[in-house]
């Protein structure tokens, strides 16, 4: 096959073009009916290809007949042989001039150059010459058609295509022209989108825009969103559209997956090179030597690409090296699960993210699986709702849970529904947990928090949590957005309902005892761990929720809780009960609003901790002991500056620490024989730390240095009344403090 160069000139899309024939033959009956052409095609046909021929032998008119026009145009593939007496037929030249038209439009032509030499063709010389001047004569009132003939041949003789000159085995040019129509029409095959492509051609519009077919640059764009959200479905839908109008297309599927060994990419490569080039011919030993033979071979073509499902930066260069080698006018369309893998690229990709499906697309999608129409039975309507809003509009649960409920009785559903709200489905579970996987363990630690505890508070509040924790959110939730597993609106921090579904799910398979779980967020079961007496040591358990609920225990006693050495933060309802933390642990609890905690004299060091907890310490009121013997010596305890200390209160010398490292402080001294020794009925500050305070907390004025301390009192025998909080929210949350190991 000898190559030649092209020119493509203008196209627009085809993705609407319906093909009756896959090919049509263009001939000059005379020179090559009953033999090559003859023959060329019977093989098209015995290789089951549908192809058109005209069989009329004798042409007559000037113009070409409707049909034929009809023919070409509804035509996949179109192959000129050019015979000698070819340009003497006025009819072949206006097919000729046709076919080149329909070229722009996504047609594909190879010429075939029969015992004449493809140079005599485009420079109109021999009998080709003749034929023109001929012509000419012949419509000198018309000569506007001869030049367009002139610049047909000339294009046509610049297409790739054959010479088959005498001593070339015939059979042998056969067989070639046989294996390009294959690979032709295989790559002009349209790929499958969809079963029922519900909200699919809005969004393949968009991408398509961003693509800018016209325009003759180098484009990347990026497609980009959570898991079974439709990014290879749009993908698809879009190759399907303007795939033809390329000089070559590949769309490599499950890049990630199929990434995973040299062997597999080599695989790849190996496809890119065939769909587009379609030679066999590529054999290569490592990755390495494979990138730089694509960029040799395809650095001359406007091809298009599509890489599906990518999740790092590598798999990219795998293919493209630094992507500064495509041909003018060449398109790239990567999908991907993490935003990041785009903005790393170096060519700047457009990059678009795929929404879910609203509520009409939703309700359309679910019904053609449940029903198999667009819209639901009316005794199903209900509970039809309830399914799309558990789906909330990600197309992969709706097909599933549609194709699942199809031909079932409304009770069935009903026993469905319930079953999904507290068993995920495998599959939609298997499709998210893929980008759970791809993340490290801080970031899965944070998705986790945010799934069981944070989704729909404050990012800020968040943020201020998960630092004391050690997680680095300031760069792990960034990651997380990034690969749209969460996002943040007006400072809230959300992530789909199915995706906090998956994460408790992860928590609640570490076991099937809730005591040795990580997290523990439903309510019976904190309550049911940290009370009841078990013989479970909870070394896994770092986070608890209690918030939203009113407990009707008196006293919450940890001293049973044989190993909570790994608490980070708990979350608790507006009241709390007192705790009674008597043993030597360095737990890390701390609240928003107002518990009374018991302390032993001998954990000075783990109340220390937990009162130098950030923003939110101010809400800790630790119940003071009356611990007053002659065993204690005199002890130096440092204010606590946003409480007035109460002359009521028996002092120990484990008291109360600074929540924040701001000198000088102010100290009280206990003496060691001291009994009931009276403390000041109040403690001055500064004005600049007492302003300090009011800014960091975001608190009113809490008239620190009065004798009055309403809801600050120390050693009080009941529950401090709510100060702070102003919001009717109904969650809580304690601020964790730095991690402390036990010594």
């Amino acid at each position: 096959m000898a190559a030649f160069p092209t020119d493509e000139g203008d196209s627009f899309s085809s993705s609407t073009h319906k093909w009756d024939y896959d090919v049509f033959l263009s001939f000059r009956g005379e020179d090559t009916r009953h033999g090559f052409t003859g023959h060329l095609y019977q093989a098209l046909c015995d290789k089951g290809f549908n192809t058109f021929i005209d069989n009329k032998d004798l042409q007559r008119g000037e113009e070409i007949s409707a049909e034929l026009i009809k023919a070409i145009k509804s035509s996949m593939i179109s192959i000129i042989i050019f015979s000698q007496n070819y340009a003497f037929s006025t009819w072949c030249l206006q097919e000729l001039t046709k076919i080149l038209e329909c070229k722009r439009i996504g047609q594909k032509v190879y010429p075939v150059f029969y015992k004449v030499d493809p140079s005599k063709v485009r420079k109109q010389e021999g009998s080709f010459g003749l034929a023109l001047t001929t012509h000419e004569k012949n419509f000198e009132n018309n000569i506007e058609k001869v030049l367009r003939w002139r610049a047909a041949l000339c294009e046509a003789a610049s297409l790739s295509g054959w010479h088959c000159e005498d001593s070339f085995p015939e059979y042998q040019l056969i067989q070639g022209i046989i294996r390009e129509v294959s690979i032709t029409k295989l790559n002009r095959t349209k790929l499958f989108v969809a079963k029922y492509p519900t909200g699919v051609d809005s969004r393949a519009e968009f991408v398509e825009n961003l693509l800018d077919i016209k325009s003759n640059d180098v484009r990347v764009v990026g497609i980009h969103g959570l898991g079974g959200i439709g990014k290879t479905t749009i993908a698809k839908a879009v190759y399907n559209r303007v795939a033809d109008q390329f000089e070559g297309s590949s769309f490599l599927m499950n890049v990630r997956e199929n990434s995973r060994t040299d062997c597999s990419i080599i695989k790849l490569q190996e496809q890119l090179h065939f769909e587009i080039l379609g030679s066999k011919e590529f054999k290569v030993h490592s990755t390495s030597r494979g990138i730089n033979v694509i960029k040799e071979r395809l650095s001359s073509k406007k091809i298009f690409l599509v890489l599906d499902d990518v999740d790092k930066l590598g798999q990219i260069e795998n293919f493209l090296g630094k992507c500064d080698w495509l041909a003018n006018g060449s398109r790239v369309i990567i999908t991907t699960r993490d935003k990041r893998v785009l903005t790393s690229f170096e060519n700047d990709p457009l990059i678009y993210k795929v929404v879910e499906l609203d509520q009409h697309e939703a309700l359309q999608l679910f019904s053609e699986y449940a029903f198999n129409k667009n819209e639901p039975e009316a005794n199903y309507l209900h509970l039809t709702n309830q399914f799309i809003c558990y789906a909330n509009g990600l197309p992969l649960a709706l097909q599933i849970i549609g194709s699942d409920l199809r031909g079932r009785s409304t009770h069935q559903w009903e026993s469905e529904l319930e079953k999904y709200k507290n068993i995920p489905n495998k599959e939609i579970q298997n499709m998210l947990k893929v980008s759970f996987e791809g993340l490290d363990k801080n970031e899965q630690d944070i998705f986790l928090d945010i799934a069981c505890f944070f989704k729909g508070l404050s990012k800020n509040d968040v943020v201020d949590i998960l630092v004391a924790c050690n997680l680095y959110p300031d760069s792990g939730i960034s990651k997380l957005i990034d690969k749209c597993l969460i996002s943040v609106e007006f400072d809230k921090l959300w992530m789909h309902d199915l995706l906090q579904q998956m994460g408790r799910e992860i928590v609640q398979q570490e076991s099937n005892v809730p005591g040795k779980r990580t997290r523990l967020w439903r309510y019976d079961d904190a309550l049911e761990v940290l009370t009841e007496n078990t013989d479970f040591q909870f070394q896994n358990l770092k986070r608890i929720n209690l918030r939203g609920y009113l407990s009707n225990v008196q006293n919450l006693d940890l001293s049973n809780v044989g190993n909570l050495t790994e608490l980070d933060f708990l979350m608790k309802s507006d009241y709390f009960p007192v705790f009674d933390y008597s043993d030597s642990k360095d737990l890390n609890l701390l609240d928003r609003n107002f518990a009374e905690v018991e302390f032993a004299w001998n954990i000075h060091q783990g109340i220390s901790h937990i009162l130098s907890c950030g923003i939110h310490v101010e809400c800790i009121c630790p119940l003071v002991q009356d611990l007053s013997t002659d065993a204690h010596p005199p002890t130096s305890i440092p204010a606590f500056p946003i409480c007035s200390i109460s002359n009521t209160v028996t002092p120990s010398s484990h008291l109360l620490n600074s929540c924040l490292d701001y000198p000088p402080q102010p100290q009280v001294t206990v003496p060691g024989d001291a009994s009931h020794s009276s403390l000041p009925s109040s403690i001055d500050l500064p004005n600049n730390m007492t302003d300090m305070f009011e800014s960091r907390l975001g608190l009113p004025s809490l008239r620190i240095g009065s004798t009055i301390s309403e809801g600050f009192h120390l050693g009080s025998s009941s529950v401090a009344h709510n100060f702070v909080s102003d919001d009717d929210s109904d969650y809580n949350l304690y601020s964790p403090s730095k991690k402390m190991r036990k010594s």
